[in-house]
């Protein structure tokens, strides 16, 4: 410990060789942690349905089986492409032939900016 000649009751400790250094790369890997688990939720998406924002999770009541499929209601601001600025519910129709089978259990849909639908993934089973 070295003592400060204008304190004679503060004691400090020198900074330890490499502290620095083991800060950054600690800083670093809890970093790379993070953005790869934001990552992982669009590993199992398929190429051509996701871009990295357009596939996201929905809610089950978001989705009604219809005749024939799922009629899908996105409010705004409940999907990344179909932000809180849109002034509309989105509504989707989409038949049983476009259904995937989503590796989570959960509902997924893919859009692009202007709410054109691209993928669509549900449980199996249905609603």
């Amino acid at each position: 410990m070295i003592r400060q000649p204008d304190d004679p009751g503060i004691e400090t400790k020198p900074a330890q060789p490499g502290f620095f250094n083991k800060l950054i790369i600690t800083t670093v890997l809890v970093l790379t942690l993070i953005s790869s688990c934001v990552a992982r939720a669009h590993e199992w998406y398929p190429f051509e349905c996701c871009s990295g924002r357009d596939c996201s999770e929905i809610s089950a009541n978001a989705v009604r089986e219809v005749s024939g499929g799922f009629l899908v209601s996105i409010l705004p601001g409940d999907h990344p492409m179909w932000g809180v600025e849109k002034t509309e519910t989105l509504r989707i129709s989409v038949p049983y032939r476009k259904l995937k089978p989503s590796p989570d259990g959960k509902w997924h849909i893919c859009i692009g900016p202007s709410g054109n639908f691209m993928c669509f993934f549900g449980p199996f089973g249905g609603v």
